[in-house]
């Protein structure tokens, strides 16, 4: 069977490559960067697309997440687990009631084979040509290095028997104070630092 318009079946075999081309960089994005990115119904009853990167921070099969499409969250160390499913409930109510917001954030820790870790979610609400939210697109960051960096800063921060005082050169004000300033002033840290 001959086109009956060659133009136009050239326009579809452009539009074809040009899609095949756009899929190829894409993937070749997703292959190769360390954060997860996902698309999934605005229910989170399928997840459409997610990259390697989730068994890598998960330690889980993404084959797990066509079976259930939420089972992320039994990665969820017990003491955030409550608020991962939360949170990701809210999402959900506010797309169902048609007023979700721009982007929704939360920082948890996971459980991956035996240890704890850190990501940061942010899920953004996408509205499909009718004008409602039919996609969640997201991005999951493992950030255990820098909270280990955190946790260290901390502890010595708050570990030495020398009073500590951070200071904001622009603003001209106290910004953090170690509990040996507290102690050495009399004064609690929240009235250190203007609260109080």
């Amino acid at each position: 069977m001959t086109p009956d318009n060659p133009g136009l079946q050239m326009h579809r075999v452009d539009r074809a490559r040009e899609l095949r081309e756009r899929e190829r960089r894409f993937q070749l994005i997703a292959d190769h960067i360390d954060e997860i990115i996902y698309l999934a119904t605005a229910d989170f009853s399928e997840i459409l697309y997610i990259n390697d990167a989730y068994e890598e921070v998960y330690g889980r099969p993404v084959a797990e997440l066509d079976e259930n499409p939420t089972s992320f969250v039994e990665a969820a160390h017990p003491e955030d687990r409550a608020r991962y499913e939360e949170d990701v409930e809210r999402l959900r109510a506010d797309v169902e009631s048609g007023d979700p917001r721009d982007a929704y954030e939360g920082e948890y820790r996971i459980r991956r084979d035996g240890e704890t870790r850190w990501v940061t979610v942010t899920r953004f609400p996408v509205e499909g040509e009718d004008g409602n939210v039919d996609r969640i697109v997201g991005r999951v960051q493992d950030v255990t290095e820098r909270k280990r960096r955190e946790q260290e800063y901390e502890q010595v921060f708050n570990g030495v028997t020398d009073g500590i005082t951070v200071h904001d050169p622009e603003r001209g004000e106290i910004v953090d104070v170690n509990e040996t300033v507290c102690e050495l002033t009399g004064y609690d840290r929240e009235a250190l630092l203007g609260g109080g």
